[in-house]
C-alpha cells in the first residue's frame, strides 16, 4: 500500500507537467495523450487506493468505517470517469480539440446523471 501511494503522490507532483503541456500544445496528438496518460494512471491509483482503504479489514485506517454502498458508489464514479476519459483518448489522437471538449463535458454530465439517478451526496457526517 505504501508503493501505492508513493506512485499516486508522485504522479500528483508533476502532474503540473502535463497540464502546462496540453495547454501549450492543444493541437498536437502527443501532447493530448501524455496528459490522458497522466490523468487516468491517477485515477486508477486513486480507486486502488480507496478501495484498499475502505475494505472492512481496515477499519483502524479510517476515523468510521464506510458503509459498502458508499465505498461501491465511489469506486464506480472513478470507474466511470475513467472509461469516459479513456474513450476520449482515440478522439484526441485524431482531433485533439474535440478530446479537451469531451473532458470538458465530463464534470457537468457527471452532476446531471447523478441528479437524474438520484445517487446520494457523499458527505461528511455531523454536516
Amino acid at each position: 500500500m505504501l508503493v501505492r501511494n508513493l506512485l499516486f503522490l508522485g504522479l500528483i507532483a508533476v502532474m503540473p507537467f502535463p497540464v502546462r503541456l496540453l495547454s501549450d500544445y492543444t493541437k498536437r496528438p502527443l501532447a493530448v495523450a501524455i496528459y490522458a496518460v497522466a490523468f487516468i494512471t491517477s485515477m486508477q491509483l486513486q480507486r486502488l487506493i480507496w478501495l484498499d482503504v475502505t475494505r472492512p479489514e481496515h477499519r483502524d485506517l479510517l476515523r468510521e468505517p464506510v458503509s459498502e454502498g458508499v465505498r461501491n458508489g465511489f469506486s464506480r464514479v472513478l470507474l466511470g470517469m475513467l472509461v469516459v476519459f479513456g474513450a476520449a483518448v482515440p478522439v484526441g489522437m485524431f482531433a485533439p480539440r474535440y478530446a479537451t471538449l469531451v473532458w470538458v463535458v465530463i464534470i457537468p454530465l457527471r452532476l446531471v446523471v447523478g441528479r437524474l439517478t438520484n445517487w446520494p451526496a457523499w458527505r461528511p457526517t455531523g454536516t
